[in-house]
């Protein structure tokens, strides 16, 4: 390193009427080793310190984030999730505390659907093994809208529901006056397409 920093030490200067003296050349070799030294490791720990400060603009992370979740460990804790500055995601978390034990008593009231389709698709006909899957797939969407804080019918929606119910209604007399099978099933296949329609909404 100090013949690189220093060759004029080495060699002479150009025009110098005579090379440096043993003793100069050593300074020059320690002195160079030792500025080269300094100048490699105060670059190391200038980036260190960079490194440092982005970590911690970012937050707790490596070995103190680390530490702080193995001290919780070990006091019988857990560390608390991070859910970021989310505004939506920690009012669902927040909404989901209230509801939990509801949630709970509602998947209790689901398993006991389910107890019935067992005993029903053992030796019940197919009607009554339908009429429980049905049972089951609406509880099922009232869990899943309390999840989803469904919001509750607004006047608009009310009245289109309205005027839905009103055209199933107006399909009565051909669903009464069916002449054949063929003819009912139809019937009753269009009602069911706009029940489903109703349904989707």
């Amino acid at each position: 390193i100090g013949n690189e920093l220093f060759p004029l030490l080495r060699c002479g200067a150009p025009g110098a009427l005579a090379p440096p003296g043993e003793f100069a050349s050593y300074v020059g070799l320690v002195g160079g080793f030792l500025f080269g030294s300094v100048v490699m490791f105060g670059i190391d720990q200038l980036m260190d310190r960079l490194g440092e400060e982005e970590d911690d603009s970012d937050g707790p992370k490596g070995t103190q984030g680390e530490a702080t979740e193995k001290t919780l460990l070990l006091q019988g804790g857990s560390p608390a999730p991070n859910y970021g500055d989310d505004p939506e995601q920690c009012a669902c978390i927040e909404h989901f505390k209230y509801y939990q034990d509801a949630y709970k008593g509602d998947v209790r009231e689901i398993m006991k659907e389910v107890d019935q389709l067992q005993l029903a698709a053992a030796a019940h006909p197919r009607q009554d093994v339908d009429k429980v899957v049905h049972r089951l797939e609406y509880s099922v969407d009232v869990v899943k809208g309390q999840l989803r804080r469904t919001p509750g019918l607004t006047d608009v929606e009310r009245t289109k529901l309205q005027r839905h119910a009103h055209a199933l209604k107006q399909d009565e007399p051909k669903l009464l006056n069916a002449r054949s099978r063929k003819e009912a099933l139809l019937t009753i296949s269009e009602l069911e397409k706009k029940i489903a329609h109703i349904h989707s909404h």
